[in-house]
């Protein structure tokens, strides 16, 4: 169509050039007609005249008048100016490598120009008028991640850098390890991620927590002493979940109604609440009992007020007390003193503070005990036996007297007012009231004003009790003094009509020497050699050092020591009885001795509990069973320590030193002595237990002169945390180094050893909690 209108085009112009052509020529065949007759008569006169003159007059003078006026109007002087600018888009991949052949985008709001592609320097230009609002964005790149997001020009600015991400195949990819969900934190599934790229490929799904999974945390707390209520942990990650808080002692839950001939029994503790309530006769002489009808062979008359002789004080059970007659003694501020109505006021009696009295009644028919009770608490009651009646001193009625001796013990009284009543018992279930006192008594100090006072307990039997003559310890050791150091002890024991009895103890903390402490004078314990390494390194200058002893020679760990209640098999509550377990009686009576010395060092100090010395097992290493029993016992003796005295640990706890007894008694021959080597027969089966409680082993190191220990192992399975175990077979016995026959204890020297070693274990346990 187009070819047709240029064709119709050229034919028409050719069509008007032909007609012009014709004009031009006509117009020429009509001027040579005239030409013959005009041109010889005029050119010759009118052309030199006419054409010179009109021609210069006429051209110069319109020329430049017209054409300047007119071309200013109709044409341009310049040509129109471009205001546009070059507007760069730079594409990159995450390399920072230039990408070329990319189709690229700019768009003003919603207009968008034609597409321009990147060169070679990954570089697209686009001309445009400058403006705000530009934006630019890859619409095709091969290869390459798509994304529909724009990069805007920033204000002012003409180039934007894209960056564009190359599509990966994901050829290498990695796991992502998944995280096991706990008690409080949730945890992931697997899931795994491109190695190259890092794309997630397999999210990693939430797994919930687990929660927590309760155990009870056992009161400790019990109808006899103070103790924490229950609480509860997370068996798993061991977070407490309910906080065990201090608890006075429980009450009991009684049982049975008391009668005449039967005391009424806490169902909890298994222990008399209520005494028995004996025969009631409506007068002396009814010979039968007012209430059961039960008949009475003997009639008590003439009651009479107790006589008091002599008033004592000192710590706890303790037979050493200080005779007193007013004023202050260890914490006991006594007002007055009646000996004869046995009337005593005291205005203030420091908890675990003991009383010994000792007096005589009258009566006119037989008198079998005496004892106390505190409160009301028929828990708390204490028998002693009266003593025979004696014809020096008689009453009023004329009749004998009986005389008698009591220990009253204070231990783990709650602050406050307590009444203590005294009694008498004649014929079977007959119990009279005496007197009844009113005392005042006060606890821990819980200031923390006050100094630090360094405590350690030793315990166990006859080689920690100091059976070991220091006879042949060097002499500078021998009745040494020991600056700002001081010492309590008790040893207790069966005696001949098999009621436990203290045999050797002091009244209260003394200071230190070579010598005491142990058996009698000259005899000693592992103390000695414990105090000498401490103060020789420096332990006692800042701060005095306390020794709380408490011993009990000849004793079984098991069935004897170890903690425990009356639903335990084979539990006895008669502790005179040592052919059948007697349960927790030597435990508790080591419980309420350290307690009662902890409040009269409160006094003054603030008490620390840095370590526990355990010396014993010969008694546990005649039988393979109990022998290898001694493992869980061990554990619940250590652990039932450090959670009874926990408000008086250290910062670092209370460390474990224990002592492997000997396995190999030289000299010894069989049936020689009733110690013989059968007794530890088993003696590897009970060091076994002991390794497999304590953390580390340090064995003796026989030539070392000063007795010192090596590291042998370091238990990695220990049952006991912070705990030390002294292999140290080859100290010898009394019977090797020719001393009295006895091959059941150590020699002096070889107990002076044992106890160096011993302070060494306690320091280094302490250098590795500085270190942590």
């Amino acid at each position: 169509m187009q070819f047709k209108k240029l064709l119709s085009l050229i034919l028409a112009a050719a069509l008007l050039i032909s007609c012009m052509a014709l004009v031009v020529a006509c117009d020429k065949n009509e001027d040579s007609d005239k030409k013959p007759t005009e041109t010889p008569t005029q050119a010759p006169t009118e052309a030199p005249t006419t054409a010179p003159t009109e021609t210069p007059t006429e051209t110069p003078t319109e020329t430049p008048t017209e054409t300047p006026t007119e071309k200013p109007t109709e044409t341009p002087t310049e040509p129109p100016v471009d205001t546009r600018v070059d507007y760069t888009v730079t594409v990159k991949d995450t390399d920072g490598n230039v990408v070329s052949g990319v189709r690229v985008v700019i768009c003003q709001d919603t207009n968008c120009f034609n597409p321009i592609v990147t060169n070679a320097d990954g570089v697209a230009t686009m001309k445009l008028e400058p403006a705000e609002g530009y934006k630019a964005k890859v619409s095709k790149a091969d290869g390459y991640e798509f994304t529909d997001e724009y990069t805007a020009f920033a204000s002012g600015e003409t180039s934007v850098v894209i960056v564009i991400t190359k599509i990966c195949e994901h050829e290498n990819t990695e796991t992502l390890a998944a995280v096991a969900p706990n008690c409080t934190e949730n945890g992931l599934a697997e899931g795994s991620k491109c190695s190259d790229c890092g794309k997630i490929l397999v999210e990693q799904t939430k797994i919930d927590a687990l929660g927590h999974t309760e155990e009870i945390i056992p009161a400790t707390a019990s109808c006899w002493r103070k103790g924490k209520t229950e609480g509860k942990k997370c068996s798993v990650c061991e977070e407490i979940l309910v906080e065990p808080v201090d608890s006075d002692k429980l009450p009991h839950t009684p049982g049975a109604e008391a009668t005449c001939t039967t005391a009424q029994i806490c169902t909890v503790c298994n222990q008399p609440i209520v005494a028995k309530l004996g025969h009631s006769y409506e007068t002396p002489y009814t010979p039968e009992c007012g209430v059961c009808g039960e008949g009475m062979r003997t009639i008590p008359t003439a009651v009479a007020n107790p006589f008091f002789d002599t008033f004592k004080v000192g710590l706890g059970n303790a037979t050493s007390f200080s005779e007193f007659t007013s004023g202050e003694f260890l914490g006991a501020t006594v007002s007055s003193i009646d000996k004869e109505s046995g009337e005593i006021v005291f205005s203030s009696l420091f908890e675990g503070i003991g009383i010994s009295i000792t007096g005589y009644v009258g009566f006119d028919q037989n008198i079998l005990n005496f004892g106390y009770y505190i409160d009301d608490d028929y828990a708390n009651a204490h028998i002693s036996m009266a003593l025979d009646a004696t014809d020096d001193i008689k009453t009023e009625a004329g009749n004998k007297a009986k005389v008698f001796n009591i220990n009253v013990f204070t231990g783990g009284l709650s602050a406050g007012e307590h009444t203590i009543t005294f009694f008498a018992e004649f014929s079977k279930g007959v119990y009279v009231d005496l007197t009844t006192w009113e005392i005042n008594v006060y606890g821990k100090d819980e200031s923390s004003d006050k100094p630090v006072a360094n405590v350690i307990i030793i315990s166990g039997q006859s080689n920690a009790f100091g059976a070991s003559p220091i006879l042949n310890v060097d002499a500078q050791y021998k009745n040494k003094a020991y600056n700002n150091v001081y010492i309590h002890y008790n040893n207790i024991n069966v005696d001949g009509v098999g009621m436990w009895k203290t045999f050797f103890s002091n009244s209260g903390f003394e200071p230190y020497y070579g010598g005491i402490g142990g058996g009698g004078y000259g005899y000693f314990g592992p103390e000695l050699g414990i105090v000498e390494y401490l103060t020789a390194n420096g332990y006692t200058d800042d701060a005095p050092l306390y020794i709380i002893k408490f011993t009990a020679a000849g004793t079984f760990l098991n069935g004897q020591w170890f903690p425990t209640d009356n639903t335990t098999p084979g539990y006895n509550l008669d502790p005179s009885d040592l052919v059948k377990d007697m349960g927790d009686y030597l435990y508790n009576q080591m419980f309420a001795y350290i307690y009662e010395s902890l409040a009269v060092i409160s006094q003054n100090y603030n008490p620390q509990i840095k370590s526990f010395f355990w010396v014993q097992g010969e008694s546990d290493a005649g039988a393979l069973d109990i022998a290898r029993d001694y493992e869980r016992y061990e554990q619940l003796l250590v652990n039932s320590v450090r959670t009874d005295f926990a408000d008086y640990a250290a910062e670092s706890g209370i460390s474990f030193i224990d002592y492997a007894i000997q396995e190999t008694l030289e000299g010894n021959p069989a049936g020689t002595f009733p110690w013989d080597y059968g007794v530890w027969l088993n003696a590897e089966a009970l060091n076994n237990s002991k390794k497999n409680n304590c953390q580390f082993w340090f064995e003796y190191d026989a030539e070392n002169s000063n007795g010192f220990g090596e590291l042998k192992d370091e238990n990695k399975t220990a049952n006991i945390e912070n705990s030390y175990l002294i292999l140290a077979d080859e100290l010898l016995t009394k019977g090797s180094t020719g001393e009295e026959r006895d091959f059941a204890h150590l020699c002096g020297p070889d107990m002076f050893k044992l106890g160096l070693m011993m302070g060494e274990g306690m320091l280094f346990l302490e250098s590795l909690s500085v270190a942590e």
